[in-house]
């Protein structure tokens, strides 16, 4: 749970520091690179880039639909539901992923911004039962880039 509401800056932050690691580790990668299925891998790095564009774009709806009906029950995304029901994104250009995936992020620090302490207080109802926020929706951003930018690495580090 978000313990410091008046920290809304040090979330941003966070989710910045979360999110360039990311950018920059795929930045010089070549389009045929993040569209192999690399060893040991179940997403090629593309696909995992537009994972990225979708969750970001996901939690900002729960968290922004929370602060619309207070205490209204959180959701995870749903990793199984949105790749079966996306389209493909073989056929994207890479700079136009890069620049989904710079908007999405933009879209999440921006929505962040605008929110009041009071605002990121609004509680929600988690699936486990825990005390949640719109705070802690907005939390979840650094620990997910974080993870994703280990595997990305590990994935990058086997097709090379």
């Amino acid at each position: 749970m978000m313990r410091c509401m008046g920290d809304a800056a040090v979330l941003v932050n966070d989710i910045r520091d979360a999110r360039t690691p990311l950018l920059r580790l795929v930045a010089g990668v070549d389009a045929d690179v993040l569209q192999a299925v690399l060893a040991g891998a179940t997403w090629t790095p593309f696909e995992l880039l537009a994972h990225l564009v979708a969750v970001d774009y996901f939690y900002v709806s729960e968290a922004l639909a929370t602060c619309a009906q207070p205490g209204r029950p959180f959701s995870y995304f749903d990793d199984q539901r949105w790749r079966s029901e996306r389209h493909s994104t073989a056929a994207e250009p890479l700079t136009l992923l890069r620049s989904r995936l710079h908007r999405s992020h933009a879209v999440v620090v921006q929505s962040l911004r605008l929110l009041s302490d009071e605002e990121l207080a609004i509680p929600a109802i988690h699936p486990r039962g825990i005390e949640y926020n719109v705070g802690d929706i907005f939390g979840r951003f650094p620990t997910h880039d974080r993870a994703h930018t280990e595997q990305l690495q590990s994935m990058l580090a086997s097709g090379r």
